[in-house]
């Protein structure tokens, strides 16, 4: 049975979590990405994804819950600048 203590320390991370997922969304479109684009970047910069290294859209795409075709354009965009 979960405690008050538990509770509070959950509803903490919760909130820290979702100052960060704030924070991140905004600075990804700061910089003319979408928070998407951000999260991917996110997962390859850091080698994240447990195909790494032979990671593929496919792969990609379920981890961020979108359509193949949705996902396709990412890894292009971010790096044509």
């Amino acid at each position: 049975m979960l405690t008050d203590v538990d509770f509070r320390a959950q509803a903490d991370f919760r909130y820290a979590m979702r100052r960060f997922l704030h924070f991140s969304e905004e600075s990804a479109r700061a910089a003319g990405i979408t928070p998407q684009q951000h999260l991917l970047l996110l997962l390859l910069v850091v080698r994240g994804h447990p195909s790494y290294p032979a990671v593929n859209i496919t792969e990609i795409a379920e981890h961020l819950q979108v359509r193949h075709h949705s996902c396709a354009g990412y890894p292009a965009h971010p790096c044509d600048e």
